[in-house]
């Protein structure tokens, strides 16, 4: 890839090396990058300092509304 990328005569879409842009490319863009709509299990998983962070807000909430009757 690296020797592609400083080809002053190479398309600029021309990721499979034959000197034009065309399907081929694109499956070489499409088998590197990836689907971005696939997104693993993980990322949905929120970090564990949160919940803590969500309870404390929570609680100056209250406090702040029983001072304030």
């Amino acid at each position: 890839m690296r020797d592609r990328l400083f080809r002053p005569n190479a398309p600029q879409g021309d990721a499979d090396g034959d000197l034009d842009v065309d399907g081929g490319d694109f499956l070489v863009w499409q088998r590197q990058l990836g689907s971005p709509l696939v997104t693993s299990a993980a990322e949905w998983v929120p970090a564990p300092g949160a919940l803590t962070l969500v309870s404390l807000a929570g609680c100056g909430l209250a406090l702040v509304r029983q001072r304030q009757r």
